[in-house]
């Protein structure tokens, strides 16, 4: 009886919470629908993270007939699995039955969007990939990592190594209720590991130089931060810690850090490491709690380590140029030139 009445209070409140989402809904549709009877746009282009529930804009596109493109963003459609046997990949987020084309990174995210088109083959939206779309200026990384560092100064040693590492700051339970989320698939803890582990590797590496790039303003309060990440903070919002420790403030352009590191480093599956390993850098996604069991994509374990020995056994091999990923085995996250559009000419088009 206890568990039904606490079925009976969630479908109330969400059923509450469906009505209000609906009204908003509908006004930004009516207010997409007068902009387009305004302006006559020819198409829309939309970059989004998730594309279901649909945005009003392509919905108020769609209804006028006019064409919707998608600039798909990030990498986080490549779920994992902590325990189960096998991964099921049934994430409705990423759902559009109403955009006629999508620009994505690679082949894999053609994959993942492919499979869950919910209209016809025929109906099915062009894809085109782009390379690296997540947001920032990725004509960075086209420097080598000397020249990037060398255009911010920054003074080293010929044998200093530079990693820059990247985190995912937790949802708060606040934040996930809103959003109907489950547990989060980066724990604290994992933040706090991934902080801690890399200074144990500076400690024991005197070659090793960090560059944290935090993904939040530490004073978001929609995240949860480690313990590891206040202390890296302090009084140093963004400055450079000491000699080998520097800090990034979370407004920074992401792809700076990626350009000046020799090796980029962050949660699976996020988008900074396949930046890195597009441009030919080392990219490594680090499970610090060693809990990942199960990959949604054939390839993507070449890029994943787990646990502290693991990582240091794999940063001692790359110290000594005695790593090297395997490129063919990554084929589908690692987009080539010759599968790129010009942007220049396809934005003025």
């Amino acid at each position: 009886k206890f568990i039904l009445k606490s079925l009976e209070i969630l479908i109330t409140h969400f059923r509450s919470k469906l009505a209000q989402e609906e009204i908003i809904v509908r006004q930004r549709g009516a207010a997409w629908e007068l902009a387009i009877a305004e302006f006559s746009p020819s198409r829309l282009m939309a970059s989004i993270s998730a594309s279901w529930p649909e945005t009003p804009a392509i919905a108020a596109f769609a209804l006028k007939k006019l064409p919707s493109i998608v600039w798909f963003y990030g990498s986080n459609m490549f779920g994992f699995n902590f325990e189960r046997s096998e991964f099921q990949d049934l994430d409705v987020t990423f759902i559009s039955p109403a955009a006629q084309e999508f620009w994505v990174w690679n082949e894999a995210s053609i994959k993942a969007w492919s499979r869950r088109h919910l209209l016809p083959q025929d109906q099915q939206p062009k894809y085109r990939v782009i390379g690296p779309t997540m947001c920032g200026d990725r004509a960075w990384i086209e420097l080598s990592a000397k020249q990037a560092r060398q255009k911010f100064g920054v003074s080293e040693n010929r044998s200093d190594f530079f990693i820059s590492i990247f985190d995912v700051p937790t949802m708060t339970e606040a934040v996930r209720a809103a959003y109907g989320a489950g547990p989060s698939i980066y724990p604290v803890e994992m933040n706090e590991r991934l902080i801690r582990d890399f200074f144990r590797i500076a400690t024991s590496h005197p070659r090793v130089r960090l560059m944290f790039k935090l993904k939040r303003p530490a004073n978001d309060p929609t995240r949860e931060f480690s313990e590891a990440i206040k202390e890296l903070l302090g009084t140093h919002q963004s400055a450079i810690v000491n000699d080998r420790i520097t800090l990034f403030p979370a407004d920074t352009d992401p792809y700076i850090p990626i350009a000046m590191a020799d090796l980029a480093v962050g949660l699976p599956f996020t988008s900074p490491v396949f930046a890195a390993a597009c441009s030919g850098r080392h990219g490594l996604h680090y499970d610090p709690l060693g809990a990942i069991r199960i990959l949604p994509h054939k390839g993507l374990d070449e890029f994943l380590i787990s646990g502290f020995d693991q990582l240091e056994k794999t940063i001692e091999k790359i110290l000594n140029s005695d790593w090297q990923m395997n490129r063919e085995r990554v084929r589908s996250y690692i987009s080539t030139r010759q599968n790129e559009l010009n942007f220049d000419k396809e934005i003025s088009k």
